[in-house]
């Protein structure tokens, strides 16, 4: 029998140069200074400050751009509380650019001994312990919420989902109408038997959100009709609406 021909195995030059500029590539990139960062930018920040954004991200100057975990950078920013999002962009050949924006807390849930701070996407912006006071944004009561790592969207019981939903709707209705800073507090507990109150000593038994648009527009009358500073209970839990001048 004829030996058999071993084959041999050819390598085309064209994918010898190609892996050969790669790994000249990856080493222009990870091994020369040419791309070290020299420069760090830091934008739209106000209540959080550079210097903080800058250890928390990780980022160092003479380090390689390439090295950067953005990813990692961008958790750990948010996790400084009151910035909702975290742009991270590199710059050729030197510098970081780090653009964070800010957000507002629009309610305070129940969570343990402590409040979590929400925005109005449900990102955890802040936690702060129950013996010190809150302003700007009302206490919300009849979330279960079960875990509110600042930076993240809170967790809430799946059972609760509705009346999040609820919460969401009332939060974007009391900006509509210019409530929002005088909300004190909201129950949201039994999503057919919903409270809050108004400053802290008007108390509005809102019941469900049917008709909600009719319900505001009357909240917004008896406000006129009654000054900033009423106090007592309006009662929309029924087709007909009451106010009773007594404290609750």
């Amino acid at each position: 029998m004829a030996k058999r021909r071993k084959k041999r195995l050819r390598i085309n030059p064209k994918f010898l140069l190609a892996v050969f500029i790669l790994i000249l590539s990856m080493v222009i990139m990870f091994v020369t200074p040419l791309f070290h960062i020299r420069d760090i930018q830091i934008s739209g920040n106000e209540r959080i400050s550079k210097a903080e954004i800058l250890i928390a991200s990780g980022i160092r100057e003479n380090k390689n751009i390439f090295a950067i975990n953005k990813g990692n950078a961008v958790k750990k920013i948010k996790g400084l509380g009151y910035i909702e999002n975290v742009k991270i962009s590199r710059k050729l050949p030197g510098r970081v650019d780090i653009e964070v924006k800010e957000g507002k807390v629009t309610a305070f849930l129940d969570y343990g001994g402590m409040y979590a701070g929400i925005n109005t996407s449900g990102q955890a912006l802040c936690r702060i312990s129950k013996a010190s006071p809150v302003s700007g944004a009302p206490i919300v009561k009849g979330l279960g919420v079960i875990k509110a790592d600042v930076g993240d969207k809170v967790r809430l019981r799946r059972d609760k989902d509705d009346e999040y939903e609820i919460l969401e709707k009332l939060m974007k209705t009391f900006e509509e109408y210019s409530l929002t800073e005088y909300i004190t507090e909201v129950d949201v507990t039994k999503k057919n038997d919903i409270m809050f109150r108004y400053k802290g000593k008007l108390k509005i038994e809102l019941g469900s959100l049917n008709d909600y648009g009719l319900k505001f527009n009357y909240i917004r009358a008896m406000l006129s009709e009654l000054g900033t500073d009423a106090t007592g209970v309006i009662n929309m839990q029924s087709e007909n609406y009451t106010y009773r001048n007594t404290i609750e």
